[in-house]
């Protein structure tokens, strides 16, 4: 079944075929994304009739790793951290083949930087006006707007 690779440190995103049989799908989560534990955050709704979606899978310990790279997604409101792999799945909870196209997660996708890059970001986000909560934040408004284009430039 194919997915798709999303790696932060060289800024792009290409597919991945995974054979295997769905009980050695951690194994190779944890494999490709280097990783003992990882999540999943649902990126696309597919399909309403047949309940698909899309999901990335990331390391859950990504945010602890000192020299972690960091992106976003459009539909996502908070930065994820190191690689992610992208695959379906259906109303039973398996992993099926990914729906979403390569190009639409490439224009979906904003490619932040390391630490410094993303306290720099959200140090700007924060100043543009808009009400703050403490307990979350949606960087979307900021991140896919032409400001920080200008800004990452």
């Amino acid at each position: 079944m194919q997915g798709i690779y999303i790696d932060p440190v060289n800024k792009n995103c290409s597919m991945i075929e995974y054979e295997g049989k769905p009980p050695s799908f951690g194994d190779f989560v944890t494999e490709i994304l280097e990783c003992q534990f990882f999540d999943v955050a649902r990126l696309y709704h597919v399909d309403d009739y047949d309940y698909v979606d899309d999901h990335v899978y990331v390391d859950d310990e990504g945010l602890y790793r000192e020299d972690q790279m960091f992106w976003m997604h459009r539909n996502y409101p908070v930065p994820l951290a190191g690689c992610g792999l992208l695959f379906g799945g259906d109303h039973e909870g398996n992993t099926v083949e990914v729906a979403t196209d390569l190009e639409t997660v490439k224009d979906d996708i904003r490619f932040l930087g390391g630490l410094f890059e993303l306290k720099l970001m959200m140090t700007l986000a924060s100043g543009t006006g808009k009400k703050r909560h403490d307990w979350q934040e949606d960087y979307r408004p900021f991140v896919f707007s032409d400001r920080l284009k200008i800004i990452m430039a």
